[in-house]
């Protein structure tokens, strides 16, 4: 028996190995519980216009209880925390009482025990545009 530990002992390690190989390959094939993801890069909360809230919108698998939330300096600002039908998710964020900056999205998928951060960046936005004119001539052309 003790000749045949050290070849026992190799055979064990090359099947967990081969394990261990099989189950990542077959994690990375697994598709992605969230898809066609589109979040709105820029938006002032401040304005009285189309852009006071940014749209968070993707798509999911399945059916799930998903709890979304925006990570900011003080505490998560959860925008949704609820039960999704299987397809299209659309929530908006009005981002009330952060400071200018920018912030990412969180999407927790209960029933799948899946926490995904979202890549795109949210900028909150709430100074005004200015306009300088720098110069105009008599003729109206811009000199």
């Amino acid at each position: 028996m003790k000749r045949n530990a050290p070849t026992i002992l190799v055979l064990l390690l090359l099947a967990a190995t081969a394990t261990a190989f099989a189950v990542t390959q077959h994690l990375k094939l697994e598709p992605s519980p969230i898809s066609q993801t589109h979040v709105d890069k820029v938006f002032s909360p401040v304005c009285n216009c189309a852009t006071n809230a940014a749209h968070i919108d993707f798509s999911i698998r399945h059916a799930d209880h998903l709890r979304i939330w925006v990570r900011t300096p003080s505490a998560p600002s959860v925008i949704a925390d609820r039960k999704f039908p299987k397809g299209m998710v659309h929530v908006r964020w009005d981002g009330h009482g952060v400071p200018d900056g920018v912030y990412f999205a969180v999407v927790r998928l209960r029933d799948a025990q899946r926490t995904i951060d979202l890549p795109n960046p949210i900028r909150v936005d709430t100074v005004k545009p200015t306009i300088a004119l720098v110069s105009m001539s008599r003729d109206g052309e811009k000199t």
